[in-house]
């Protein structure tokens, strides 16, 4: 159910960014460090900076994300390890 509601807010999003795009499309000089453009829209670079922003987003976020991963492997090994021990136990009681 939560997949669902996350692709209809993907798609209202996309939906609302293509409308804004287009509404925006007044052409203005952008000059960058390494780039120079004449006539780029207002929408355009208003988009293009939207999406560059989510990428640095996922790539910060992605840093904490394999910090968790290599967390959860490491509870899992020692889980493991603790279960075979546990294991171990119980057949030399018995």
């Amino acid at each position: 159910m939560l997949k669902f509601f996350s692709i209809i807010i993907l798609i209202l999003l996309a939906i609302a960014l293509t409308a804004f795009t287009l509404q925006n499309s007044t052409a203005v000089p952008l000059d960058l460090f390494f780039l120079q453009i004449d006539e780029a829209s207002v929408g355009g670079v208003a988009l293009g900076a939207f999406l560059v922003g989510g990428l640095f987003g996922m790539l910060a976020a992605s840093g904490a994300w394999f910090k968790v991963k290599r967390s959860e492997v490491s509870a899992k090994r020692k889980l493991a390890k603790s279960e075979k021990e546990l294991d171990s136990l119980r057949s030399n009681v018995a």
